[in-house]
């Protein structure tokens, strides 16, 4: 996929981004970021099951970052570039070194509210396995939201237990390790 993605002329960049990329140990797929220039995204086909692959135009990149689009900010300020064209990402990351702005903390506390809702929904009609999905999205925006409000970028979510550690935040830290405990134990099944 990466090699037709390369291969593509409307590709300027292909960035590995999230834990796998950083030596996670507790990462179960790998995300690629890719941004094209053209009308419509390339058609590279389907990615497998265990690859997330996120793709944008070039023309609305800057503007995403501008508003604080956590993925994209996270991407320039951790993402390994496999691939680029007429030096795109090296161009970007440079006009962006030091002024990521922090993403929205009242975004990241609404997506927290509505994943603990639907946690308690799912738990209550005996969908457990959907419920635990939605307690750990829940844990992850809430982590997210503490982050932010410290002035602390977010990383992914297998590291946020340890940043939440750096502000003080143990029990949240702890509660967050062992949800993702449970999760890759469940995955191991």
């Amino acid at each position: 996929m990466v090699q037709t993605a390369c291969a593509t002329p409307s590709v300027l960049a292909v960035v590995a981004i999230g834990s796998a990329v950083r030596m996670v140990n507790a990462s179960d797929d790998v995300d690629f970021l890719l941004i094209y220039t053209s009308d419509e995204p390339p058609g590279l086909g389907p990615p497998p099951l265990d690859v997330d692959l996120l793709v944008y135009a070039a023309a609305t990149v800057d503007e995403k970052v501008a508003s604080g689009h956590d993925l994209l900010g996270c991407a320039i300020r951790l993402g390994v570039l496999l691939y680029e064209r007429e030096g795109y990402w090296s161009h970007l990351t440079q006009r962006w070194a030091n002024r990521i702005p922090l993403p929205s903390a009242e975004r990241s506390a609404e997506r927290a509210a509505r994943a603990r809702r639907l946690a308690e929904d799912l738990r209550l009609v005996g969908d457990l396995e959907s419920a635990a999905e939605q307690h750990m999205a829940w844990l992850t925006h809430d982590a997210r939201v503490r982050l932010i409000q410290s002035g602390i970028y977010p990383a992914s979510r297998p590291e946020l237990p340890g940043q939440l550690r750096q502000i003080g935040a143990s029990a949240e830290a702890d509660e967050m390790d062992a949800a993702l405990a449970d999760r890759l134990r469940a995955s191991t099944l």
